[in-house]
Formats: C-alpha cells, sequence, structure tokens
C-alpha cells in the first residue's frame, strides 16, 4: 500500500476514536513517559502541540512549562522552526489549523527529548506523518539526543512505507506499549556477494535492526540517518559509531601477550586446566591468553554488541597458527550480566573467578578503546558482586585494576604488581 493510500485510512480510522479513549489513553502515554529515565534527565524537550485526534500534549505542556525549557514547531515557508515557549507565549493557528507561538524565537541548538507525533508508527519504530516531511527534515539534522514516539495502540501498523533516509524513533509508547528500539544498522562493503547480504541480513534479524542495501552509500551519509552501523565485509563485521570510531574483533595484546611468553595472569593461576570465569569479556584479550595456555574459560559480556562481535571472532578468525586458533573455538560465552550469571552459578563452581573492570582511572598509553568504553558496563566491583565472586570461585578470585585503585584495599586483595606497570591484580585466596 502507498503512503497516500495509507495516510487516508489512518486518518479515519483515528478520528473514528471516542473522545473519552483518546483523553484517557493520552494520560497514560504521558505518565509512561514522566517515569522514563530519559525524561527525568531532559532539561529542554522538543514537543508538538496536539490536533484533530492526535495524542493530547495539552495537560504535559501545562504541568511542565515551568520546570523544563519547552520548545514546539513552527512553520516557515518549507521548514519546520522550534520556538521556545512559556506561559505568557500568545499563539494562533497556521495554514493547517495548528496553533502556533506568535513569536519568532527560533531554537536551532540540540535538544535533550524530542516528543513527535505522526499519523501512524509501525512495530520498527518508523512513522508515517502528514506528508510534508517537517519531521523527516529535522530529525536528518541529528539536533536531539532521544526520540520518542507517542501513539495510539488502535493505529500501529506492522509496517509503514519506508525510504532509506527514513529514521525512527528511539522508543514508541502507546498506553499499552513501551518499546526501545535499537537506533544502527547493518549494511555491507561496497563490494557485495549474494554471501554477504545473506549474512548482513541475518545479523540484522538477530538484533532486530535493518538491513540497509549499501549501494553507493558512504559510511558518513549512513551515520547521518543512524547513531551507530555495523558494517559486514568479508572477513570481518566492524562496528562504527557516530564519532567514527571503530570496534572489530582483532587478537592485537593477546598475540603479543602470548609471543612474550611471560604473563603474569597465568603465574599467578600457577596450577594447570583451571576452570575460570572471567565477568568481564570485553575484547577477550584475557580469556583468549588464559585459554591458550590450557585453561578453561567461561567469558561473560553483558553489552550485545560486543558480545556478538567478539563471538563472532571467536568462532571465525583465523590468525595463521592452529595453537591460538584453537583457543579462541573453545572459550565459551555469553551475553549476560555478571552479577546475574554468578547468582546462577552453585557454591564452588569455578576454580578461579576473574574480573578486569574498565579502570576509574584511566592510563594514557594503552589503546584507544573509545568505542568499547561507551559500549562496555561501568559499573565497578561492588560488595553484592565481590561476595558472589567468593562464593563462586573454589581456589581464587583475581581482579585486575590501575595501581591507585581502592578496590585492593576495600576487599583486603593481595596485590601483585610488576616492575613499570600500571596495573595491578588483586589476589584473595580461597
Amino acid at each position: 500500500m502507498d503512503k497516500s493510500s495509507l495516510r487516508k485510512i489512518i486518518l479515519n480510522k483515528r478520528n473514528l476514536l471516542s473522545s473519552n479513549y483518546i483523553e484517557n489513553s493520552s494520560k497514560i502515554i504521558f505518565e509512561k513517559i514522566e517515569k522514563l529515565v530519559e525524561f527525568k534527565k531532559a532539561n529542554s524537550i522538543f514537543i508538538y502541540l496536539s490536533f484533530g485526534s492526535e495524542v493530547i500534549t495539552d495537560y504535559f505542556i501545562n504541568d511542565y512549562i515551568d520546570k523544563k525549557d519547552i520548545f514546539v514547531p513552527k512553520i516557515v515557508g518549507d521548514d519546520m522552526k522550534l520556538v521556545r515557549i512559556t506561559r505568557n507565549t500568545n499563539f494562533s493557528k497556521n495554514k493547517f489549523g495548528i496553533l502556533e507561538p506568535n513569536n519568532d524565537d527560533f531554537y536551532d541548538g540540540i535538544v535533550d527529548l524530542v516528543i513527535t507525533p505522526s499519523l501512524v508508527f509501525d512495530k520498527s519504530g518508523y512513522r508515517l506523518g502528514y506528508g510534508k516531511g517537517y519531521y523527516d527534515k529535522y530529525f536528518s539534522l541529528n539536533k536531539y539526543k532521544y526520540s520518542i514516539g507517542v501513539c495510539f495502540n488502535e493505529i500501529i501498523v506492522s509496517k509503514v512505507p519506508r525510504e532509506y533516509h527514513d529514521v525512527k524513533v528511539n522508543r514508541l509508547v502507546t498506553e499499552s506499549l513501551d518499546k526501545v528500539f535499537k537506533n544502527f544498522v547493518v549494511t555491507t562493503s561496497v563490494k557485495i556477494t549474494d554471501d554477504l547480504r545473506e549474512k548482513a541480513q541475518s545479523i540484522a534479524t538477530y538484533f532486530d535492526i535493518d538491513y540497509l542495501e549499501r549501494k553507493k552509500l558512504t559510511i558518513k551519509e549512513i551515520l547521518k540517518l543512524y547513531e551507530n552501523v555495523l558494517v559486514v565485509y568479508k572477513d570481518n563485521i566492524i562496528f562504527i559509531d557516530n564519532d567514527n570510531n571503530k570496534l572489530f574483533f582483532h587478537l592485537d595484546t593477546a598475540m603479543i601477550r602470548i609471543k612474550n611468553n611471560n604473563e603474569p595472569l597465568i603465574e599467578i593461576i600457577s596450577e594447570k586446566e583451571q576452570s575460570i570465569l572471567d565477568l568481564t569479556m570485553g575484547l577477550a584479550r584475557d580469556s583468549i591468553v588464559l585459554s591458550y595456555y590450557g585453561h578453561n574459560v567461561t567469558s561473560l559480556e553483558e553489552n550485545e554488541i560486543i558480545y556478538f562481535l567478539v563471538k563472532d571472532g571467536l568462532e571465525n578468525f583465523s590468525s595463521g597458527i592452529n595453537e591460538i586458533d584453537k583457543a579462541l573455538r573453545k572459550i565459551k560465552v555469553y551475553n549476560i550480566n555478571n552479577l546475574t550469571f554468578l547468582k546462577e552459578c552453585e557454591d564452588n563452581s569455578y576454580d578461579v573467578v576473574y574480573a578486569d573492570p574498565m579502570f576509574d582511572i584511566k592510563i594514557k598509553e594503552s589503546t584507544n578503546l573509545s568505542t568499547l568504553e561507551k559500549l562496555a558496563s561501568q559499573d565497578r566491583i561492588s560488595e553484592e558482586l565481590f561476595a558472589e565472586m567468593t562464593r563462586v570461585a573454589r581456589k581464587k578470585v583475581i581482579i585486575k585494576a590501575h595501581n591507585l585503585d581502592p578496590v585492593f584495599d576495600k576487599f583486603n586483595l593481595i596485590k601483585y604488581k610488576r616492575a613499570g606497570a600500571k596495573f595491578s591484580f588483586g589476589i584473595l585466596e580461597l
């Protein structure tokens, strides 16, 4: 069905909704929004002035007009401008019969939150507007941090007609639905084969996100529409964020550590063929080294993108060295929060429980891992987590941290430090 036909059907359907339903559902929708972290953190909100049978915004605006910076749209020629409103703002109807502020105090900066209307949203977060493209143009400018689409549950459809430049909202809220959408896309290298396309489409299905046919689009053009992109190449998958930072599986320092044959973790563990639980997989460098030296490693990663990239690498990466490839293949990985996993373990389940959380104190000389830091959990070692680590470990608990980190004193760990190194290993013998 084309956009014009769908617009007519949806508008007729929405206009048949009772005033009671519209009013009650609107209140429920905004009560949900008020509880969201993204709303509580937002200082500036761009929101529409409701018209006809749209989700009503009047009460919400009235409640927060003195508490947050509220911006509403004003049509100027072919463009939609943002205008900040106060209780003293005067309004009049525009050519579409929609209220607009009379003043022209336009705002061109970034807003924290956009609450956007639509004739209809689909189940993937894409919208079909009234056909003028005002919000499509606005979303393409990326001048907002988070977007919430509001819609009545009766009006959602499976899929709206889309074009490659259409941008979905981060979240859709109805009176009975609150769904968060991943704002990234999967594509391929420019040189595409049927196998590559099939793999990319399979990954898109795995993440429940869109597959975008690359054609001649540059990554820069794609990142104008999405926050992040997964690019599938013949021998690798690369995650690229809006700052053009890249994350992909590679051996990097794990290979160097293996070649140097002077690994402190192996000295600390001392015994052979131990069962080791790595609570903080990241790019799996510690897990790879431990596996290479004959240990049986289970590794946990909470972030699904890091998990996916590393799992794919462990299963498919070829180093050219048979012993290293064997070490990669035998690591068990799980996409799960480490505390949740530990609580499901029986006492003394692993010989060693190991953690290498993100350092509070950055090491300037370390490799630039800005994308990994953005995605990975920033949680510190809490008392609850440490208690679970000691319960699940049979022989040792090991924590890697910066030399100045208070974790060593906090949990009475024996510090193992090598000359010249800026980090140490804290050990608890059980």
